[in-house]
């Protein structure tokens, strides 16, 4: 059996390659892990996205950014995130205040179609 290469981007596991992120990515100064902008890897990620809808399958993304987040700036990751085709999107942040855990708990409090075009507490 031939081993693929996984989509996985290593230098995303360590930092955020942020000096290269488009203004509009309003979580980059954030410095999340986990989160590419590399071209080769975001292709290959899309390729492997639909290689497994061909096949019948879900998919879920899994994102463990290790920082706190404002809302909005999880929205933009979220859309980001979106934008390679999984069914399903999970990030996994940090709250080391109880300001940054009140705000992960507005995130929750978000209305189901954010995603769709909305803005989060709307």
């Amino acid at each position: 059996m031939r081993r693929r290469k996984l989509s996985f981007d290593r230098p995303s596991k360590e930092r955020f390659d942020r000096e290269h992120a488009p203004e509009d990515m309003i979580f980059a100064h954030t410095n999340p892990r986990e989160v590419t902008l590399d071209g080769r890897a975001l292709a290959r990620q899309k390729e492997l996205i639909s290689f497994a809808h061909e096949h019948g399958c879900e998919v879920l993304i899994s994102c463990h950014t290790f920082v706190p987040m404002r809302a909005e700036e999880l929205l933009c990751l979220a859309r980001h995130l979106e934008s390679k085709g999984p069914d399903v999107i999970k990030i996994v942040g940090a709250a080391d205040t109880a300001e940054e855990l009140a705000e992960a708990f507005r995130t929750l409090d978000w209305r189901m179609d954010a995603l769709d075009g909305g803005r989060p507490g709307e």
